[in-house]
């Protein structure tokens, strides 16, 4: 009987024991297992029955929880604090959250495996913060009156040809020059409207299409300045004009812009003249280039002309530094510049061609290597350029910006894959410099010695139209304006140009440079990779400043043979390869490109 008593009496004793305690308000003294408050951990364990004791946990709640205010939710919680529960609420039961799997990186091998991969990669980490904005303008091009505008108007229907219009507007073209370049020095434009035209000279009238016996002759311009400006409203696009600084007058350049102003003709910009300090010659017994000082004095009166009509326009002055090969005056820009800075907008500047021509002496090797040279030479050129306009321009220097209304490959193999990856970088170099304000590629189409940014023929009455593998490039860096150019710190093995070719000079330059393009608000971009090594595959590390990447879609650029051009009964000789590529990875990439290549790859951030 003893023992039957005793086994009942402690737990009877125990339970007196808790109702005295909720009576005074104390645990009873030893009691370890009573937890009235719950331990730190109870709110991830405490279950939906019991809510009133999760503010017990916060010092601000805890007024809540005192015998004075909610004596009666005590024996709810007395469950929890039960030997058979509390390990449930222990730190060391708790679950915890698996940190994730970091994302892996991207690895693509697009090199030749006949070849060998340079040692040295290009290696490049971005930032996520822009050095300027892709401008629009960067992607005009250049149109000349010449052969019925080589094929833009129909004569015998007095009509735009549709389709070719159709083919212009498709390669991304932003505004168009006239009335071309050369061919400007010798246009008189008022002689180019209405119905009493005058035949004008054609400096190229022995190359296509006219094929005459000499440089020079005289035709009808049947693509007249009225007919280029109903191209470029169909286009929607605004025109960019050179005035005739060659045989033309100051009074004939200042009456073309009153007439695009009174007439709501949409210009970008004016140009007072083209090539006027390279003193080349194209007619014979016909000068139209210039001193420093003819030069001066014909701009100076062109702008004293326009009086208040000036400040309605954009308008420049040729400039070329002394150090191009093609500049045969010394101290042309510091001469021009000192006169005229306060009075332009900017300075137009043809050093974007390479390597312009070739002799019969330079291998194939050597002009591969002068064309992938060509972007970093230029791009000093570019500097040296902006320090003359700080040196020379005085206070309105800084508002003076560079205008390129001339680039492109030129002379030999232009319309290869060498061309168009020369073609790449050079838009990856104005693209990231925030100087230069607007650029025109040349030519738009059948241009004798240069890539066509439209391919057009018409052979046998019939027209034929194909995409020639700069047009693709163009295209590609046409659909990046408006977004940001992204900061990178970006290192390359340098490697040699040993030999002059064309206007190229020997010089060192970049084996592989790389680009990305950003548009923060739909978290998208393009990278751009470039290898300009001759011989060897070179590997790329690239790391974005995000944590995680979607591929969306990657393009490549090559070809076997570099000089393979796309012609109108071959129009896909060279076309973009697209490469699979999918899935979320880290921003870390490594790429291997064979040589004188481009890849590009879209992602989502």
């Amino acid at each position: 009987m003893k023992k039957r008593m005793s086994r009942f009496f402690l737990p009877a004793l125990f339970l007196a024991l808790l109702a005295l305690a909720a009576c005074t308000g104390k645990t009873p003294v030893g009691d370890t297992t009573a937890a009235v408050t719950a331990p730190e951990t109870a709110p991830e364990t405490i279950p939906e029955t019991a809510p009133e004791t999760v503010p017990e946990t916060s010092p601000e709640t805890a007024p809540e929880t005192t015998p004075e205010t909610a004596p009666e939710t005590i024996p709810e919680t007395v469950p929890e604090t039960s030997p058979e529960t509390a390990p449930e609420t222990t730190p060391e039961t708790t679950p915890e959250t698996e940190p994730p799997e970091p994302l892996p990186p991207f690895s693509l091998d697009l090199s030749l495996p006949a070849l060998g991969t340079a040692e040295t990669p290009v290696v490049a980490r971005y930032r996520d913060e822009a050095v300027n904005t892709v401008k629009a303008a960067l992607f005009g091009d250049n149109l000349a009156w010449r052969g019925n505008g080589y094929g833009v108007w129909n004569e015998k229907t007095g009509a735009l040809n549709a389709p070719l219009v159709s083919a212009i507007r498709r390669c991304g073209v932003t505004h168009l020059r006239y009335p071309g370049g050369v061919e400007g020095d010798y246009f008189h434009w008022e002689e180019s409207i209405g119905a009493s035209r005058v035949p004008q000279i054609d400096p190229f009238s022995s190359d296509y299409p006219t094929r005459a016996q000499k440089a020079g002759e005289r035709y009808l311009p049947t693509f007249g300045f009225g007919e280029f400006v109903s191209l470029c409203r169909a286009l929607e696009i605004p025109a960019t004009v050179q005035l005739n600084a060659g045989n033309g007058t100051p009074e004939e350049a200042a009456a073309w812009v009153r007439y695009c102003l009174a007439n709501g003709i949409d210009v970008a910009s004016f140009s007072i003249g083209n090539e006027p300090n390279m003193a080349a010659e194209k007619v014979e017994g016909l000068r139209v280039t210039k001193t420093p000082e003819e030069y001066v004095s014909f701009a100076s009166r062109t702008l004293e002309l326009l009086g208040e009509d000036r400040d309605r326009v954009e308008i420049g002055a040729v400039a070329l530094l002394s150090a191009h090969p093609l500049c045969k005056y010394p101290a042309w820009d510091k001469k021009i510049l000192t006169a005229l800075g306060d009075r332009i907008d900017f300075v137009d500047c043809h050093l974007g061609y390479a390597p312009l021509y070739t002799l019969d002496g330079d291998s194939d090797e050597e002009i591969f290597t002068a064309y992938m040279a060509a972007p970093d030479w230029i791009a000093s050129l570019l500097a040296t350029t902006e320090r003359e306009i700080d040196a020379y321009a005085g206070e309105n220097a800084k508002n003076i910006s560079i205008q390129i209304t001339e680039y492109g490959p030129m002379g030999t193999y232009y319309n290869g894959t060498v061309g168009s990856v020369f073609l790449a970088s050079l838009l990856q170099t104005m693209a990231k410099d925030p100087r230069i304000s607007a650029a025109n590629h040349l030519p738009m189409l059948n241009h004798p010695y240069a890539a066509l940014l439209v391919g057009y023929y018409r052979v046998n009455g019939a027209d034929h139209f194909w995409d020639n593998i700069c047009s693709y490039v163009f295209r590609w860096y046409a659909e990046q304006a408006g977004r940001e150019v992204l900061a990178a710190e970006e290192t390359a093995q340098r490697l040699t140009n040993r030999k002059k070719v064309g206007v190229v000079p020997p010089c060192s330059y970049r084996s592989g440079e790389t680009a990305v393009y950003l548009d923060r608000a739909a978290r998208r971009g393009t990278l751009f990779l470039i290898n300009r090594d001759t011989e060897e595959n070179r590997r790329f590390e690239v790391a974005l400043p995000f944590e995680a990447v979607t591929l969306t879609s990657c393009l490549q650029i090559r070809a076997d043979d570099k000089t393979l051009a796309n012609t109108w009964d071959r129009p896909n000789n060279v076309t973009p390869v697209k490469v699979p590529v999918g899935g979320r990875g880290s921003g870390e990439l490594s790429v291997t490109l064979e040589p004188i290549s481009l890849v590009r790859m879209d992602f989502s951030y």
